[in-house]
């Protein structure tokens, strides 16, 4: 794999109130009015169930970042990354999270999930199926004739538990990118399991990093030595 042609095309915080946690419809209401003093939302959806979405859609480019709040998970997405990057996107999300405890009355989050998804070029080749089945898993060609059809997707899967020295786990997929052949898709979900409160806010955004880390660093040296 091409390491130097790593990029990131979304970016995804899940964050789990106390499993009892309900919103009012009225409190996220005041969650918006709130936080589109700093934020430029293009719409919004607020439910009288208590679920909410806040957007923020770029006009020229398919870049969107989605705050969307339920009562069993806050998920913060950036996709279809252009001009935003990650550190602007951890900042943004930092404030809204601070706001959103106060305005809806979360005293902590329990559980995390960040998810990290890149895609690069497979490593002097046009076809990162043929990357990932036979330089990573050293399969002839002559094996896949047992499908007795053509083969549109190839890929592998990794699942990493907590250590004693790293308390998160990670779940990772390396793919043959369906949109375009030529390159490698990798997605990282991690899970963290230390409570999230505000005193330690900025663990999120170190979360999300060392997720991202895990792909750019481990995931990419691991692909790259198989590079022939």
């Amino acid at each position: 794999m091409n390491s130097g042609t790593l990029r990131d095309i979304c970016h995804i915080i899940q964050l789990a109130p106390p499993p009892s946690m309900r919103f009012l419809k009225e409190q996220l209401q005041e969650l918006y009015t709130q936080t589109a003093k700093t934020h430029d939302y293009t719409s919004s959806i607020i439910n009288e169930n208590g679920t909410a979405e806040f957007n923020i859609i770029d006009q020229r480019t398919p870049e969107v970042t989605k705050y969307v709040f339920m009562g069993n998970y806050i998920t913060l997405m950036h996709d279809n990354i252009n001009k935003i990057s990650l550190e602007q996107f951890a900042n943004s999300v930092n404030d809204i999270i601070l706001k959103a405890m106060k305005e809806l009355g979360i005293p902590l989050f329990v559980e995390q999930r960040y998810i990290i998804r890149c895609h690069a070029n497979a490593h002097m080749m046009e076809d990162s199926r043929k990357f990932i089945i036979e330089n990573v898993c050293s399969i002839r060609e002559d094996k896949l004739k047992g499908f007795e059809r053509p083969l549109h997707g190839a890929g592998l899967r990794f699942v990493f538990p907590p250590t004693q020295n790293n308390i998160n786990e990670f779940d990772v997929k390396v793919e043959s990118w369906l949109r375009d052949v030529r390159n490698i898709y990798l997605d990282n979900t991690g899970r963290f399991f230390q409570p999230i409160q505000q005193a330690n806010i900025n663990d999120v955004k170190q979360n999300l990093l060392i997720t991202r880390d895990f792909i750019y660093k481990n995931i990419s040296n691991f692909l790259a030595s198989f590079n022939q």
